[in-house]
């Protein structure tokens, strides 16, 4: 399996340490580990005490040493850290916070759209690997992710925009597309038979989310320089346009750039031969970024596709 990468193996671990399934886990093994170690010592002394009782005389002998007075100790510390971290999970947790408007949730949302991206990007069935025609094989890291980080992360999502008190008719339609679908997601991860694809992930909720972030001069000229460096590596491709979206548009923690790319390759054997050369600008752009680039690219084949998927995105920028 080539996908799966020590980077990989890396990445999923700490998918599960923000997890919060894994918290509780977590918070209970200390729990419970405090506890086993409270009464090995207590079974541990009652073992190693002797005592030799005679009418004239009492003998009690204890093997003691400093290392038990430690471990002695350790139980306890780990019972009560363990229920801090329980107070201050919950008891945050339980507390309601109501935002007036989409804006002012706008920082909270945009953090679990980040992960789940990432997460999508990386092992998703869609990820840029099989968009290159790769076979992506490592789908067990997907299911599990899926399952444990995404669903908790769109139910997080969920919950924040139940806390809106003001959401405007403009943003409603959309707002209401994210709502069905976490619970067509959702339905669909515990139930794989279940169809959900009339409810995909709606990119111009992201772009509505994302249109709250204030735009740095840093990334203007970030984006500006991209712009020129694609002008000269694609004059040779037979390109007819790109297109800048996704969260490089709003974010100033740009880790990689989502483009769009529409050629005029007509036949297989034109896209099977330019599939290197998009293989190539992606490990270019890193060399001179270091950045990841996403390249979604349509042929003259898929003019239709590519219309359809320009339709969902109410921001683009274009780089060409």
């Amino acid at each position: 399996m080539s996908d799966l990468t020590l980077k990989r193996i890396v990445l999923k671990m700490l998918d599960r340490l923000i997890n919060p399934h894994f918290q509780t886990k977590f918070m209970w093994s200390l729990f419970s580990f405090g506890v086993v170690l409270v009464l090995k010592n207590s079974l541990i002394q009652s073992l190693v005490l002797f005592q030799l009782i005679t009418e004239s005389f009492k003998l009690s002998m204890t093997l003691s040493d400093g290392a038990e007075a430690v471990m002695f100790w350790f139980g306890p510390a780990l019972i009560a850290v363990s229920i801090f971290l329980f107070y201050r999970r919950y008891s945050t947790k339980s507390e309601s916070r109501s935002y007036r408007n989409l804006k002012s949730v706008s920082g909270e949302i945009r953090k679990y759209l980040e992960e789940n991206r990432r997460i999508f990007k990386e092992c998703g069935p869609n990820s840029d690997k099989s968009q290159m025609g790769e076979i992506h094989q490592d789908m067990g890291v997907w299911e599990t992710s899926k399952k444990e980080i995404i669903v908790p992360n769109n139910q997080a999502i969920y919950d924040l925009l139940k806390s809106v008190k003001s959401i405007t008719s403009a943003q409603w339609p959309v707002v209401d597309k994210m709502f069905s679908h976490i619970v067509h997601f959702s339905a669909h991860v515990d139930n794989p038979t279940i169809d959900y694809s009339n409810h995909q992930f709606p990119q111009e909720f992201s772009d509505l989310i994302y249109d709250f972030g204030k735009p740095s001069k840093e990334r203007e000229k970030l984006i500006n320089q991209i712009s020129d460096w694609l002008k000269s590596e694609c004059s040779d491709l037979n390109v007819v346009s790109v297109e800048l979206f996704g969260s490089a548009l709003y974010s100033d923690s740009i880790s990689d750039f989502d483009l769009l790319v529409q050629t005029n390759d007509s036949c297989i054997e034109e896209i099977k031969s330019n599939t290197k050369a998009w293989k190539s600008l992606e490990s270019n752009f890193y060399k001179a970024f270091s950045l990841k680039l996403h390249l979604l690219v349509f042929s003259k084949l898929e003019e239709k596709s590519h219309a359809e998927f320009v339709s969902k995105l109410t921001v683009k920028r274009n780089m060409l």
